[in-house]
């Protein structure tokens, strides 16, 4: 097999965090002229396990496309899987890694009403909640529970990367500020890339939530290894496009309650790492701060 690069590597790895803004920044990374993408969004290849490093095979998604400075791969799965970050350095370790986050609360939220739809989750989220708390004091670990709470622990799956890859190659960012301040956010990474700056006409967001028309069907693709399943999903997704209005599920404030508190330690190394004022994730009902 001749290698779809030329010799080159994929060079900047979008690593996660789940329904935290990836889809939007690789929607808009697309238009820029010095990045090259695969032909499915998350190619999942330092996330399929038993892992085989068939490098030639990773590279072949990229077979046909004009190979420019930055070549990506945007795989939200990466963050969470406790072996993606020794993979990906063993494969390239002058990857740029970006991060998105977003409140881990919000992300739960995200993450149950994306498990309703897809037919994956039936019980009610304080049920959710409870059960993946108990699991993860247990020792289960993110990526084998696929833990709605456990994927919000961002201080522990970013050390996986600060051990390996150097502070001028991490590039974390949050997602209020890339749904707010847009532009700005988006040629924030760029300049820290030595890229040029990207001009928006509007504001762009992607992958609006959606409901599928064959659950079943959908049901069993969501749980098989993207890699595999790429294009179907892609097909299954256009078959039944049609964005759909969001209600937030019920939250008792017990539950919100639990949930900050069990956040709270992470965050607040999250905090020291990044230098954000991540007080507004950690609020809990009725503190004043």
């Amino acid at each position: 097999m001749k290698d779809a690069l030329k010799g080159r590597k994929v060079n900047v790895i979008c690593v996660g965090a789940q329904k935290s803004g990836t889809t939007t920044l690789y929607t808009i990374l697309t238009k820029h002229p010095e990045f090259t993408f695969a032909h499915i969004k998350e190619v999942q290849y330092f996330a399929t396990d038993p892992y085989t490093a068939n490098h030639l095979a990773y590279h072949a998604h990229y077979r046909g496309r004009e190979l420019n400075r930055w070549i990506a791969d945007f795989t939200p799965r990466y963050l969470a899987h406790p072996d993606a970050a020794s993979r990906i350095a063993a494969y390239n370790p002058d990857t740029h890694i970006i991060i998105l986050l977003r409140d881990p609360v919000q992300r739960a939220i995200s993450h149950y009403q994306m498990k309703i739809r897809n037919g994956n989750e039936k019980r009610p989220f304080a049920e959710v909640v409870q059960t993946d708390i108990e699991a993860l004091k247990k020792g289960i670990t993110v990526e084998t529970g696929q833990s709605v709470v456990g994927r919000g622990l961002y201080a522990a799956q970013i050390a996986r990367y600060d051990a390996l890859f150097p502070n001028k190659q991490i590039h974390v960012m949050r997602f209020d500020d890339l749904v707010k301040y847009q532009e700005a956010t988006v040629n924030a990474l760029l300049e820290r890339l030595g890229s040029a700056p990207i001009m928006l006409s509007e504001t762009v967001h992607a992958n609006p939530a959606f409901e599928p028309q064959l659950k079943r069907v959908w049901k069993v693709v969501s749980r098989l290894p993207m890699v595999y399943t790429a294009r179907l999903r892609m097909l299954l997704r256009n078959q039944s496009r049609r964005s759909i209005t969001q209600t937030t599920p019920q939250i008792d404030e017990a539950t919100l309650t639990l949930l900050r508190a069990f956040y709270r330690e992470d965050l607040l190394t999250l905090q020291t790492r990044t230098d954000w004022d991540l007080s507004d994730w950690m609020k809990i009902p009725g503190e004043v701060l």
